[in-house]
């Protein structure tokens, strides 16, 4: 079957238009290379669900694209880099996730790995400039080290005030509501200023393709939106709305960094400003609030703790809730520095573990061990994660898995599979019982 060459999915055919001579580089602005990537990533997301063989509007599936990557990569990297790629209508979903409607976008496999090429290529050029206080959607960063990045700061207050009376850190948690929606993506929007100033020259090659890619009027809607800001915002469920996430508040992140005697982190929307000196605090929650005011944004959550052993509450000027608890990207921080999961996160690993637990069984039929070892993973994450004696509850613990662990659960694992299989061609019931028990194993050092 020959490679489908439509323009509604993506690729002209007889009609692309000549690369401009001024720049002839132009034709490596995306490796071939980098499009492959892009295909096997969305592989190993959908291989083994309906998604894999599900055909969109143009009548393409991933599993098309999977057999002829090759092909496609050379043919849709040639396409972006000589801007002769056109993007089709994305249609607008809504589904309910976590208790909440969301607005998704669900595009044509070649515009959501031209996305995925935009998103990788970007990341990789801004990362530089993205300062050491942004968590969110890098590589090597991630919510744990946001949490450690906290406790690293309450330990060094801790040694510093050596009397426990004295101890306190005032801290401001706030949550921005809809926020990649409220990101317009017009073209006279902030965030196209915002990419011209951290591309710097690259950003006339990149401004157009990145503007076609969220275009607005590319949007299908079945009916009326109620919030209409998704219409104009990030697209929900491209693979731009982390770049962009990270991009929208990177001044503001430069300026709360700035004061002095002041802790700030953010993760996406989650911004976190703690400090020992109320003055100083003071000061960064009224330009952060200030800025977000200014952008445009609002915020859904914002309270102010007074942070200590005992949970006393500040002075009566004070308008601070005292607390020996910090609430931050599902973990719970105590004042001594000891982490444990929130009730909503326990619920949620619970029920990955059981997915996972299900594609891992019905992935042995294909002899696809690769999900088991990720299961594997899972759960011995969850077993440290979910009991408290574990070394993990401290700062100085180490939550990833242990390679001489591992290799006696996948080995377990393989050993019940086998048995799933001959349960299967028996006809016998079989329940397996992972769960039930944790392996006895020697306490980390």
């Amino acid at each position: 079957m020959g490679f489908p060459r439509q323009k509604d999915c993506g690729l002209l055919a007889g009609t692309a238009r000549p690369v401009n001579a001024k720049h002839p580089w132009a034709l490596f602005l995306v490796d071939q290379k980098t499009v492959q990537r892009a295909i096997q990533r969305l592989v190993d997301k959908f291989q083994g669900t309906s998604e894999f063989f599900r055909e969109d509007d143009t009548g393409l599936s991933l599993r098309q694209l999977h057999f002829q990557a090759r092909k496609f990569s050379r043919e849709i990297a040639k396409a972006i880099s000589s801007g002769t790629y056109l993007f089709s209508q994305s249609r607008a979903v809504v589904q309910r996730i976590s208790g909440k409607d969301r607005t998704l976008f669900r595009m044509c496999w070649s515009d959501r790995i031209v996305h995925s090429v935009f998103a990788f290529e970007l990341a990789r050029r801004l990362e530089p400039r993205l300062g050491s206080r942004l968590f969110s959607y890098r590589k090597g960063l991630g919510p744990e080290r946001a949490i450690r990045s906290l406790c690293r700061f309450l330990h060094r207050h801790r040694k510093s005030v050596l009397n426990p009376k004295d101890r306190g850190i005032f801290v401001y948690r706030a949550d921005i509501s809809a926020y990649g929606e409220s990101i317009s993506v017009l073209p006279d929007a902030r965030i196209w200023k915002v990419l011209a100033k951290e591309l710097g020259n690259e950003s006339i090659h990149w401004l157009p393709k990145l503007q076609a890619a969220v275009d607005p009027s590319l949007r299908f809607f079945t009916s009326p939106p109620t919030d209409s800001r998704v219409k104009t915002g990030v697209p929900t469920g491209s693979a731009l709305v982390p770049v962009f996430n990270n991009l929208f508040l990177l001044d503001l992140d430069r300026k709360i960094s700035g004061i002095a005697d002041v802790f700030y982190l953010r993760y996406g929307d989650d911004l976190c400003v703690a400090s020992t000196r109320l003055d100083s605090f003071k000061k960064a929650v009224n330009e952060l609030e200030s800025e977000i005011q200014q952008l445009g944004l609002s915020v859904s959550e914002k309270n102010s703790y007074y942070w200590t052993g005992c949970g006393r509450a500040p002075e009566k000027s004070v308008s601070a809730q005292g607390t020996q608890w910090i609430e931050l990207l599902g973990s719970r921080i105590s004042f001594q520095g000891r982490i444990s999961p929130t009730k909503e996160k326990q619920a949620r690993m619970k029920r990955l573990l059981k997915r996972r637990l299900t594609s891992a069984f019905l992935s042995a039929r294909f002899q696809n061990l690769a999900p088991l070892q990720t299961l594997v993973f899972l759960i011995n994450a969850a077993k440290n994660f979910l009991d408290p004696t574990h070394p993990f509850s401290s700062p100085q613990a180490v939550l990833w898995k242990r390679p001489d662990r591992d290799e006696i659960w996948i080995a377990g694992m393989r050993r019940w599979v086998r048995i799933w299989a001959l349960s299967k061609s028996l006809g016998r019931p079989f329940r397996p019982k992972i769960l039930a028990r944790w392996p006895t194993e020697a306490p980390l050092p």
